[in-house]
């Protein structure tokens, strides 16, 4: 009984100590000074200041931004908006926001005080229905490698009889992905953040025959994904996508958003392969022009170079070096031939000069190699 009595102990400590923590948290949320901070600098740099444990700091970031921010109703009937540093200076300005806004000042915040925080859309489910319209919340990766989740939007406000009211509520504050799926739909299934994702049938509550033994490793999957090219994203995102089921307007608009990226992707993937074979050519080019001063200036050399103190052997010499740097640009040239990106009238123009000089080269080496005298060592190379 005493041992248990310890260990009870030792948890109602914790939880007191836990509770004292969000008071003090709470306390400088609502403090009027802090919430007239009006730039993501001072306010991020105060929190940091003011709280060390990861999980104050994104309490303090998820408290103050739903203490002060409210939701921009006029705005709620589009919610196609910019996103990144631009958004979060308006919302700073004008204490208004959609979700999108919520969700970009939370990780820029997040990021200012190095907490890895990400953006996700998807759709929600309210009072028991699915509703079909596009939402925006946050993941936090935190420093132990737990995943949790985070909807400032709903934790600002709630309708009551038709109405938006402000209110704070951290009943979506740092939430298990398994708990935060129940009420939130991803749009790509990666980030629900479990290792048995939910389908979109799932989702509006069919039951489906599950495979037991399949898991989707979704941090090394989200790992990967920051750092793959971006056509590569989008195509993983797309192929998930079908995966979990297409099922609504508002699935069906971001699958068509990612449609449209990739082909952005892929057109800039191509232009700068383009740009990349171009620069290639033209160094092409100037290697080629390297070969004709090479030649010319052995040409004239090949006629008084015993007046200029040469020997044949050093004449041979800078000949073998001119014909080796002649096959070298032949070879890259071939190469550049393979690219998808290839100008083949450019490349025939050059590969046409490249390839008569290499032959004036070839027969101005066997000239020279000609030239020696085996009995002497010496001879004329005219």
């Amino acid at each position: 009984m005493r041992q248990l009595a310890a260990i009870v102990g030792v948890i109602l400590i914790g939880l007191s100590g836990y509770a004292q923590g969000n008071r003090k948290v709470d306390r400088f949320v609502h403090s009027p000074s802090v919430a007239r901070i009006n730039d993501a600098d001072s306010l991020s740099a105060l929190i940091a200041e003011s709280f060390g444990r990861e999980s104050d700091r994104l309490r303090a970031v998820y408290g103050w931004i739903c203490s002060n921010i409210e939701y921009d109703v006029a705005r709620m009937a589009n919610p196609i908006s910019y996103r990144g540093d631009s958004t979060v200076k308006v919302t700073l300005a004008k204490r208004k926001a959609i979700c999108s806004g919520y969700a970009d000042l939370f990780i820029n915040l997040c990021k200012r005080i190095d907490i890895k925080a990400y953006y996700v859309s998807g759709y929600t489910r309210q009072d028991g229905g699915v509703v079909d319209q596009d939402h925006a919340w946050v993941a936090v990766r935190l420093k132990n490698g737990q995943w949790k989740l985070f909807d400032p939007t709903w934790g600002a406000s709630t309708w009551q009889n038709g109405e938006l009211v402000k209110r704070l509520s951290f009943g979506y504050f740092m939430q298990e992905p398994a708990d935060f799926v129940k009420s939130h739909m991803p749009f790509d299934p990666m980030w629900q953040l479990l290792y048995q994702p939910i389908t979109t049938a799932e989702f509006y509550g069919q039951k489906v025959a599950k495979d037991a033994n399949y898991l989707f490793n979704y941090s090394d999957s989200i790992s990967a994904d920051q750092v793959m090219p971006e056509p590569q994203m989008y195509a993983n995102a797309m192929r998930r996508m079908v995966w979990a089921g297409i099922g609504n307007e508002s699935s069906a608009r971001y699958y068509a958003l990612l449609k449209r990226e990739l082909a952005s992707a892929l057109e800039a993937e191509r232009r700068r392969l383009s740009e990349m074979w171009l620069y290639a050519f033209e160094d092409l080019e100037k290697s080629y022009q390297t070969s004709v001063e090479m030649y010319e200036q052995l040409q004239v050399l090949k006629t008084d170079y015993a007046s200029r103190g040469v020997s044949v052997s050093q004449l041979r010499y800078q000949s073998d070096v001119l014909l080796e740097h002649s096959k070298r640009c032949a070879e890259a040239l071939a190469g550049l031939r393979l690219s998808e990106q290839a100008d083949f009238s450019l490349w025939n123009s050059l590969n046409q000069r490249v390839a008569r000089m290499q032959n004036l080269i070839e027969k101005q080496n066997a000239l020279i190699r000609q030239a020696m005298d085996p009995s002497t060592g010496k001879g004329s190379a005219r």
